[in-house]
Parts: structure tokens; sequence; C-alpha cells
């Protein structure tokens, strides 16, 4: 079976299929880049129980043309081959802030923040028309390119359609020199695919003796 991954994504250099093959084996499989298809694919002649594309050696993302998705032992969402695509939730909205209010998830647009202390920035998702399992992965990138955090959230289960709201919290520690500085790069997929491209910018302002952080949209 041909696998394509096709997402577009900042320095890809490597790809590979990780997959489970009949018996239970975990496995992988080396992509190849096809510069006319603008695309990275490889043919898996074993019988795949799930599978997923890790992109770089550490991004794990799933098949959004996937039949549908399954959740192993260890909570992580894979693909399942299927001749008839997955239901397609709907990513109604999305915010980023740095203040979460618990009792009405009320987030503010801007704020300032001191440079020696740490520092939280909530991305909320809501996802709406959700039905079986699918996955959202969040992916925060650091001002030199780097990657800060990746987290997955699985969403949905058999039954009704149903409403969800993600947040994912990025801890982000005191930093020293200007590392913190800059453009930080927010992408969120859904089940592999991307649905969000944002970023948020972090710079230091004198102001008296005291150096902040200000947080702007």
């Amino acid at each position: 079976m041909r696998y394509v991954y096709s997402q577009e994504f900042y320095g890809i250099s490597y790809v590979e299929t990780e997959y489970y093959d009949e018996n239970g084996i975990r496995k992988s499989a080396k992509m190849k880049f096809d510069s006319i298809e603008h695309n990275w694919c490889v043919e898996v002649e074993d019988v795949v129980l799930r599978y997923k594309f890790v992109i770089n050696h550490i991004i794990r993302l799933n098949d959004p043309q996937a039949g549908a998705y399954a959740i192993d032992e260890h909570g992580e969402t894979w693909s399942v081959p299927g001749d008839v695509k997955a239901w397609v939730p709907k990513l109604q909205n999305y915010n980023i802030s740095n203040v979460i209010n618990a009792k009405e998830n009320i987030f503010l647009k801007k704020a300032t923040f001191v440079y020696d202390r740490p520092l939280d920035i909530y991305v909320s998702v809501d996802v709406h028309n959700v039905q079986g399992l699918h996955s959202l992965t969040l992916i925060c990138f650091q001002p030199d390119g780097r990657i800060y955090k990746i987290e997955e959230c699985s969403i949905g289960h058999q039954g009704n359609l149903e409403d969800y709201r993600v947040v994912f919290k990025n801890h982000i520690e005191r930093m020293l020199g200007r590392v913190a500085e800059g453009m930080w790069a927010i992408q969120v997929y859904l089940d592999g695919k991307s649905m969000i491209k944002d970023y948020f910018v972090l710079k230091r302002k004198v102001i008296s003796n005291n150096t902040l952080f200000n947080y702007k949209m």
C-alpha cells in the first residue's frame, strides 16, 4: 500500500512511516520526496494495522486521509488504513492568550510580562461536529526555530456528534540572554492536517530599572 505525506512543513529533511504490522511488530519505512507531486511517499508491502508519520525524527502526525483513528495503550492516537476516509470534524475558532479564566474560559488578548517570572501562554481550539476518535497536535517554536513543545490531545468517541474545546498550555520558563525575544510560532494540526498557523511576540521593555516582556498578538 502506498502512503503519502503531503502537509507543508518548514525545514523538513526526513519523513518516515512508523507502523505496526499484522503480527503487532513495530516497524518504520523511510519516505522519499517526490519533486513532481511535492509530497513524501513510500510503498509498504506489510499488512498495516495502524501507522503514523514521523517528521525529522521528532514530530509525530496522523494521516488526514486515514480510514479511522485508534488510541493505543499509551494514550497515543494512530491512523488506521481504510478505503473510506474518516469523518472530518470542523475547527470552529481558536485563541491565543496569556490568561485563562477557569470559570468562564475568557481569554485576554494582550498583557505585559515580567522578565524573571515563568510565563504561561494558552492556545484554545474549538472543534465542532466530532464523531469518532480524532487528534489535535500543537507545535510551539522558539524564535530561533527550535521546537519548544509538542503535545497531542485525543478527542471524540463513538456516538453522537459533539463539540470540544481543547486548551494547550505552554509554560515558558525564564530564558537567559535573548533566547525568548522575538516571534514564537504556533501550529495546530487536526488529524495531521495543518489548521492553524499563528504567532505571538515577546519583547523586552525597560521601565525604570525593571526588564519586562511585552506580549502582543
